[in-house]
């Protein structure tokens, strides 16, 4: 896996999604920390997670449309300029925390536009043979970066001031551009006149190519079947976002000090997962594993309820358990988009990956806004148990119906890359 980071072009693209993905971290939390301090209202720090999430669903679509048709690089390049800017109005009203939280949401669409550029621009530095490990090599560096960026910022707002902080954030982003620039002047010359003798701008409209987009991944049975399967565990997955902290608090009354170091030791176990997904993929199919870890966690969130009987007398069991969450939401993500990226015809990649990234982010927006309500008024681990059944239920259906064999034969025979490119108008005939 680690043998790609010797490709100049991915090593180059690796650097800049460091620096751009440390740059989100950094400034999500500081400005947490900034209206968290200046408001006792829990609702606007919660307004601020909502920023983000929203911006993908409200432009998650048209974010793959423009990845689509226009060259990647620039994309991501424009992106981190875009964010330069939001950044440094930023600067000006740290005093202001609704004007904080539109330009967090401004923010988010930058980084909406960014990730099916990114995402879809891998096959192009790692390879079409190499995606699988291209893939977790991006999650790794996504979940280190995820627990490093806010120990980051916690450090700076300890030791620096605001300001301080929000200029690292700009130089984060123009690294990126940097690295950006040199890792698309790396990518050879016959690939790239190969990509852009197969990937063509088209004279349609974005609203026609966007439907079409739809259209196409709807008419594909295995993408659209895939997306059957992980809207619902999305929208599971949002419940358990919100009354994961309500039991760690509220019913298992963990110390501030347990309640970090169950965090870092989550995220440790988000790293170890992408470390471990390319190897399990070689002995599991793609499908396979995903429906697997969507019983897994099934399964963990059923265990709050025999945790609930001991967590007062050991905490050990806890802490193995936010282990074991992180290394399936970590695995969770290379099936995926593995799967994504390999029966998505290449002219449509962008789109489909923003058609995963809008769904996903609208279930687990429902999902949070459900859990929260359910916390009020029912029992978090009795509801929490009842959600992980569900689940298991769902998946083990799922198992069993002819869509799910197709997707699994057609996963297990991966598509040349010739075979996988198609003319639009092909697919909208």
């Amino acid at each position: 896996m680690l043998f790609l980071l010797k490709k100049p072009a991915f090593l180059n693209f690796w650097l800049a999604q460091i620096f751009s993905r440390l740059g989100d971290a950094i400034a999500t939390t500081a400005i947490i920390f900034i209206i968290g301090s200046n408001s006792s209202d829990p609702l606007i720090i919660s307004l601020v997670i909502f920023a983000e999430l929203i911006s993908t669903t409200l432009f998650g679509l048209f974010a793959g449309l423009i990845a689509d048709r226009f060259p990647k690089h620039l994309i991501m390049i424009y992106m981190d300029i875009f964010r330069i800017i939001v950044t440094t109005i930023i600067i000006f009203n740290l005093n202001s925390p609704i004007i904080l939280i539109f330009l967090v949401f401004l923010k988010g669409i930058g980084t909406t536009f960014f990730y099916p550029a990114r995402t879809s621009f891998i096959p192009n530095v790692a390879g079409e043979e190499h995606v699988t490990d291209a893939i977790s090599i991006s999650q790794s560096t996504y979940s280190t970066v995820y627990i490093i960026g806010p120990i980051i910022a916690g450090l700076l707002l300890t030791t620096t001031s605001v300001l301080f902080i929000f200029i690292i954030d700009i130089i984060s982003y123009i690294l990126s551009i940097i690295f950006i620039l040199i890792s698309n002047s790396l990518i050879t010359t016959k690939q790239t006149t190969e990509l852009n003798q197969k990937i063509k701008t088209t004279n349609e409209s974005l609203w026609f190519a966007l439907s079409s987009g739809i259209k196409t991944v709807y008419r594909i049975p295995t993408l659209f079947f895939l997306l059957i399967i992980l809207f619902p565990f999305m929208f599971i997955a949002g419940i358990f976002d919100t009354t994961y902290t309500s039991i760690l608090l509220q019913i298992f009354q963990v110390s501030a000090l347990d309640y970090g170091n169950l965090e870092s030791i989550e995220g440790l176990g988000a790293i170890i997962g992408a470390i471990i997904g390319p190897f399990l993929l070689k002995k599991l199919n793609p499908s396979l594993l995903l429906i697997c870890t969507i019983i897994a966690f099934g399964i963990l969130m059923g265990c709050v309820t025999p945790l609930n009987l001991i967590h007062r007398s050991n905490l050990a069991p806890i802490y193995i358990w936010s282990l074991i969450i992180g290394i399936v939401n970590s695995l969770l993500n290379i099936p995926i988009n593995t799967l994504f990226l390999s029966i998505t015809p290449i002219p449509f990649r962008g789109r489909g990956i923003s058609i995963l990234q809008t769904l996903s982010t609208l279930g687990i927006i429902l999902g949070l806004l459900l859990g929260g309500i359910a916390a009020r008024y029912f029992n978090p681990i009795f509801f929490t148990t009842i959600a992980g059944l569900t689940i298991i239920i769902f998946a083990i259906m799922i198992c069993f119906s002819k869509k799910f064999k197709e997707l699994y034969k057609i996963s297990s025979t991966p598509l040349p890359l010739d075979s996988n490119i198609k003319s639009e108008q092909e697919f909208n005939a």
